[in-house]
């Protein structure tokens, strides 16, 4: 069946599918004399629908974009009938793909071949057959081929047709009835041909300001137009439905694929979210995700316990999200479906681009590990644990990236199981990579480092020529506002600052407070790190919404900042099992450390808003605790004060920042 009319051998299928459609209703049982349809049905097949498998067919196109001027029909292959309806099948090459429609015309005999030789066929009905030999190009005298070269020639350039060089075909005429052998082809002699010379240029009387159009220059014309299309399409739809174009376009793809010029990535479709109106097309649109401190919380626990964490990542996850609102979206232009051209999409499932996607996936997710025995964090919500017996397995979110470990490894991989048996995932091994971050895990270690991204951002902003320095700041700089400087790009200054933040999240911050640091406005800054198990896991750098007083009152700002990070990591450690009871905040201000424990109010204290006094509840409560700590020992100097060479790399040492080598 395929190679009868020369079938796309990949359209195997059709053909099996279309021959077992036959045989079921056409082959007669020897035994019961019946066919295969009557015995199952138990009535008569009607068989005058079939057609010629492979044979050539044209499906109407209803695509609303045809003008009157177009086909009204799209050529197509006849490749088998429908299983659901009474519609063909049919294969479309130009676009490559398999139709059904009910409105298609064949024609089954335009593919049929004929024999080899020099012979033409008439087919058409009462005419009668005859067969005409030709001459080859070799037999044709010099003569002929001059004027078949010349003739139009001389026509085209105004040379008169002289009645001896025509014949008269009128008296060959025959009824249609009536039979004659047609005679050999005339050839005229060669006294009757008249050959026709160049004209000198001086006697042409034309416009001056024209070029004379010449014989040889005809000729030139006329072979140059015969190797050129009559018309070259001016867009990619055009060409489309060409051919020849097709030919040619697939062809230069192939030398792309031969020569390796690209990788295919991934295509998604996405909906126009910006188009959305509140309250008709979605209604609330916030999704959680995993703040780095959680991420650094989880990296330091399971070095603390020694195990490996894993990642995966969830394909297309915002398409497993379903959403409750009615959402329509048009059909992408150039994939309309040519039965339902005037239909939109009615979605059930979220699409990439709409507003509510990742808080329906976020829930798909959500309620999908909790019908599986798992809890999620009151503090965190990213943050999902299930413990069995002494072990604990941990998985944290992020959008679609999923981290998880487990003191037990049977649970990791029950998880991974688990997962893979509801969405599609990629398994990616071994976390070592997630969201910019390096992860480097060693047997009783972890690391974090930026250096991909650090490098990036110094190409990124032309800085590869400039000179490093040991020290951020010189021991004795003064930094002001430059007031007759000259301004900067915002655009630039603002990209700069915000590469800068991100590089920051896999090195130690800011502790402890400055006092009137800001040589603008005079307002010192909280600068506060939090350390698990000797892992600084968090940090933070905020100036101060108020003016302080004195080194004191900055100092004890700080304390209050820092003990608001501390309590929502402990109720976070709950979820991992454990507890902590009078965690020590180091403070190098004896000051400050009284104000904390003893309820006072006189002259250098009473003007202390409010709300920085909450740290005395819980210095009452035993949450935390002031811990005096010597200058000497306060590694936070290193983020306050510009320091000798020296004792800056003594506490970055201590801070934990470690140079790995493979």
């Amino acid at each position: 069946m395929l190679h009868e009319f020369a079938v796309p051998k990949f359209l195997w299928a059709e053909a099996v599918n279309t021959a077992c459609h036959v045989v079921n209703r056409a082959c007669i049982r020897s035994k019961l004399k019946k066919t295969p349809f009557e015995l199952w049905v138990g009535r008569t097949p009607n068989i005058f629908y079939f057609r010629v498998f492979g044979s050539k067919c044209f499906v109407l196109d209803k695509s609303p974009k045809i003008t009157k001027f177009d086909a009204k029909s799209l050529t197509g292959i006849f490749v088998g009938y429908s299983n659901t309806s009474k519609a063909y099948r049919v294969y479309l090459p130009t676009s490559r793909v398999v139709i059904e429609s009910i409105n298609v015309k064949f024609n089954e005999n335009a593919n049929e071949k004929t024999e080899e030789g020099n012979s033409i066929v008439d087919i058409q009905d009462g005419a009668t057959t005859q067969e005409i030999e030709f001459q080859s190009k070799d037999e044709l005298s010099p003569v002929i081929l001059e004027e078949l070269l010349n003739r139009d020639d001389d026509n085209l350039i105004g040379g008169e047709n002289h009645e001896e060089n025509t014949i008269d075909t009128t008296q060959d005429e025959t009824p249609h009835d009536e039979t004659h052998p047609i005679p050999q082809p005339v050839h005229e002699p060669p006294e009757v041909l008249r050959e026709v010379s160049s004209h000198p240029l001086s006697n042409v009387i034309g416009d001056p300001r024209e070029s004379v159009r010449t014989r040889s220059g005809l000729n030139q014309m006329i072979g140059h137009c015969a190797f050129v299309s009559q018309l070259e399409p001016k867009s990619f739809k055009e060409a489309n439905v060409d051919p020849n174009w097709i030919v040619a376009m697939q062809e230069e793809l192939n030398q792309f694929k031969r020569n390796q010029v690209w990788e295919l990535k991934q295509a998604r479709l996405v909906a126009q979210g910006f188009k959305q109106q509140e309250g008709i097309d979605f209604e609330e649109t916030f999704a959680p995700v995993a703040r780095l401190e959680s991420i650094r919380m989880l990296l330091a626990y399971a070095a603390n316990k020694g195990f490996t964490l894993f990642q995966m990542d969830v394909k297309s996850a915002f398409l497993n999200g379903w959403i409750d609102e009615e959402v329509y979206v048009q059909q992408p232009p150039d994939f309309v479906d040519h039965f339902n051209p005037d239909h939109v999409f009615k979605f059930h499932k979220a699409l990439y681009g709409l507003k509510q996607a990742p808080r329906a996936w976020y829930g798909r997710l959500c309620t999908f590990l909790l019908d599986n025995g798992f809890t999620r964090s009151k503090m965190d919500t990213t943050l999902f644990t299930k413990k069995r017996d002494d072990h604990l397995l941990l998985v944290q979110i992020y959008v679609d990236d999923i981290i998880f470990g487990s003191t037990n490894a049977t649970l990791a991989q029950e998880f991974s199981s688990l997962m893979s048996s509801e969405f599609e995932m990629s398994m990616m091994g071994e976390l070592n990579f997630f969201l910019g971050l390096q992860i480097k895990q060693l047997q009783d270690s972890i690391f974090i480092s930026q250096i991909k991204y650090a490098k990036e951002l110094i190409k990124k902003f032309g800085v590869e020529d400039s000179k490093s320095l040991d020290t951020p700041m010189g021991k004795s700089a003064n930094i002001d506002a430059d007031e007759k400087g000259k301004p900067m790009d915002i655009t630039l200054y603002r990209g700069i600052i915000g590469s800068l933040l991100y590089l920051t999240a896999s090195r130690p911050g800011y502790t402890d407070a400055d006092f009137a640091g800001d040589r603008m406005d005079r307002k010192s800054t909280s600068e506060t790190c939090q350390f698990l198990g000797g892992s600084l896991v968090s940090w933070s750098s905020r100036k101060q919404t108020s003016v302080a007083l004195s080194t004191a009152e900055a100092e004890y700002v700080a304390a209050g900042s820092c003990c608001t990070q501390l309590l929502w990591m402990m109720q976070t450690f709950r979820d991992y099992e454990l507890k902590f009871q009078k965690v020590p905040i180091l403070c190098d201000n004896t000051s400050a450390i009284l104000i904390s424990k003893n309820p006072v109010l006189h002259s250098r204290t009473k003007h202390i808003e409010i709300r920085h006094h909450f740290i005395r509840d819980h210095v009452e409560k035993g949450d935390v605790e002031l811990v005096h700590i010597d200058t000497k020992e306060q590694i936070v100097d290193i983020f306050t004060k510009p320091l000798p060479t020296q004792q800056h790399v003594e506490l970055r040492f201590k801070l934990g920042m470690l140079e790995l080598k493979d």
